[in-house]
C-alpha cells in the first residue's frame, strides 16, 4: 500500500507517513493482532545522495515516525536508490 507520493523528499514521506499511520491506527492494529509480530513493514524509499564532500549521507526518522510505527508493531525498512535521473 503506498503511504506517500514524496518521492526522494524524506521529511514529506515521514510526514505522510505519520498521518497514514494515525488514521489508519485502528485498522493497523487490528491486522497486527491478526497476521502477529514480524508480519508488517513500512518501506521509506531514499535516493542516494552521497558527493566528494559528503560520501557517508546521514538520514534521520523522525521520533513521530518511529514512535507511531513501534507503537503498532511495524518495522521501518530503508530501501536506497540510486540518484534521481539515474546520474
Amino acid at each position: 500500500m503506498l503511504v506517500s507520493r514524496a518521492d526522494g523528499d524524506l521529511p514529506a514521506q515521514c510526514r505522510d507517513a505519520v498521518r497514514f499511520l494515525r488514521a489508519h491506527a485502528g485498522g493497523l492494529a487490528r491486522l497486527h493482532r491478526a497476521l502477529g509480530a514480524g508480519h508488517m513493514l513500512l518501506d521509506v524509499g531514499l535516493r542516494e545522495t552521497s558527493s566528494e564532500d559528503r560520501p557517508w549521507p546521514t538520514f534521520e526518522l523522525p521520533h513521530a515516525l518511529v514512535a507511531a510505527a513501534g507503537g503498532l508493531g511495524i518495522a521501518v525498512r530503508l530501501s536506497f536508490y540510486g540518484p534521481r535521473g539515474g546520474e
